[in-house]
Parts: C-alpha cells; structure tokens; sequence
C-alpha cells in the first residue's frame, strides 16, 4: 500500500499529458482526414485509459495513507478540512475516469466499425466523439487544478506533511 501511495505524484502526470495528446490526434485526425492519426489517437487513449486507472488506484492508497497518519492530531479542523478538499480532488477523478471510460468503450465499438468491418457510415461519429472530448479536457484541468491545490496550498504529500 505504501509503493502504490509513493508513486502517485509520479504517475499522475502521464494520463494528463496522454489525454491531451489523444484529444489533439484524435481532432486532427478526423478534421485532416488523417487515418494514421486517428489510429494512433486510438493507441494513445488505450495507454492513457490505463494510466488513469493506475493513478486512481495510487491516489486511493495515498488517501488511505494519509488518513492513518494523521488520524491522532490535534488540529481535527486542518484534517477534516483537507481531506474534504482531497475528497473534492476524488470526485472530480471518479467522473473524468467515468467520462473517458465511456468515451474509451464507444472509441473501441467505432474502431471496431470502422477499421475492422469497414463500416464507412461510422466514421461521421468520430468527429461528434473527437468533440466531446473537450468537454473531458476540462474534466482533466479540475482534476489536476485541485490536486495542484493539495499539493501547494495543503502540502499534502510533501515531506513538510508527513
């Protein structure tokens, strides 16, 4: 439960780049008509999909952790005041995870459509889909923009918190 806590700061960073990444190739790719880059969009999604599992996990440890460390401190008002900002940071995660989980299961279904039974009639549903993944970007920003928070404002995982 440790290790999975400890590397939360570092693994957070690659499913916030990689959903970037897969938002920009995927708009470029049905906009420029590009098949390569909609193909890649797809790998990128997939990779960043998992990324983002693995950083909730290490996020749930870290929470975890950090409750059993601080459960016998005075100040209950400073605790109760950031792990209600960490359960903000939480939620925000759960639905950024469940929104490009969602996402992720219509991108395989059109993939599936479109690059393996060669079903063209789909592929106008990759735009509509390459679309709403700004929506999910925003999702991302609250996510990294209040994890930001517990790490600057709070210093909740650093070594002055522990």
């Amino acid at each position: 439960m440790e290790f999975l806590a400890s590397i939360h700061p570092k693994v957070i960073h690659f499913p916030i780049a990689l959903l970037v990444l897969y938002s920009f190739l995927e708009l470029t790719g049905v906009l420029g008509r590009k098949e390569f880059f909609t193909k890649a969009a797809f790998l990128i999604f997939v990779i960043a999909f998992a990324s983002t599992l693995l950083s909730l996990l290490t996020g749930n440890m870290a929470l975890q952790q950090y409750i059993e460390m601080n459960k016998n401190l005075i100040n209950v008002d400073l605790i109760q005041n950031s792990i209600d900002n960490i359960k903000r940071h939480e939620e925000y995660a759960t639905w950024c995870i469940w929104y490009f989980g969602l996402l992720l299961v219509w991108r395989i279904n059109l993939h599936i459509k479109i690059y393996i039974k060669k079903l063209e009639a789909y592929r106008k549903q990759l735009l509509f889909l390459a679309i709403l993944t700004l929506p999910g970007l925003l999702l991302v920003y609250y996510v990294a923009q209040s994890g930001g928070y517990l790490v600057y404002e709070l210093g909740i995982g650093t070594i002055f918190n522990r």
